[in-house]
């Protein structure tokens, strides 16, 4: 049960947050587009990323799934692998 387990909150949150910068993409929402800037010069360098709204989601829909999936598994006890 601990893999499908896994297997349930890592497929939620890949779906969750990957469905969310879809639609950033699509629509060109800025707070769902993933974006990074990259800068090098002689001072050193600088990196920005921006736009972890998907993420969060992602964790929060996954937590959300594996809370049913572990409550539904013991209302039904499905055998464990």
């Amino acid at each position: 049960m601990k893999i499908k387990r896994f297997l349930v909150g890592f497929l939620t949150f890949l779906v969750v947050t990957g469905a969310f910068y879809f639609v950033g993409e699509q629509f060109s929402i800025a707070w769902l587009m993933f974006s990074y800037e990259y800068e090098s010069s002689a001072e050193g360098f600088y990196f920005s990323a921006n736009s972890f709204m998907p993420i969060v989601f992602g964790v929060a829909a996954s937590f959300i799934a594996e809370k049913m999936y572990v409550k539904k598994a013991a209302q039904k006890k499905l055998p464990e692998f």
